[in-house]
């Protein structure tokens, strides 16, 4: 869900991935009809919001984490982060958030 919510905020909030017509989350629905997933994969749009898709539960489906993010590097550019626990330094009580780098960039075609 990190990678989500670098990618778009408008269809990710708190509670994971919305539906971009209803504003509703979706994350339970889609868990619950695709079932788990594992460590090198990731439940994706099919089509990616980006490319049409509304993000409703019925346009997921499971992928691999590697192609996902070769994708989402195409469409635009995040940054990788790493989260600091407050027992390694981390700032507040929660820690923080450090980038580490960015992926992909900030346009498709250079002129």
């Amino acid at each position: 869900m990190a990678v989500a919510s670098a990618v778009d905020a408008s269809v990710f909030d708190g509670r994971g991935w919305v539906d971009a017509t209803t504003g509703k989350p979706v994350f339970d629905a889609v868990r619950r009809r695709l079932g788990p997933i594992s460590a090198d994969q990731v439940y994706t749009m099919v089509p990616h919001f980006r490319l049409g898709g509304d993000g409703a539960a019925k346009d997921f489906s499971i992928g691999g984490l590697i192609e996902y993010l070769g994708v989402l590097s195409q469409i635009g550019s995040f940054t990788f982060e790493r989260y600091i626990d407050p027992k390694q330094g981390g700032r507040g009580p929660f820690g923080h958030l450090e980038a580490v780098r960015t992926i992909g960039h900030d346009r498709l075609i250079d002129n």
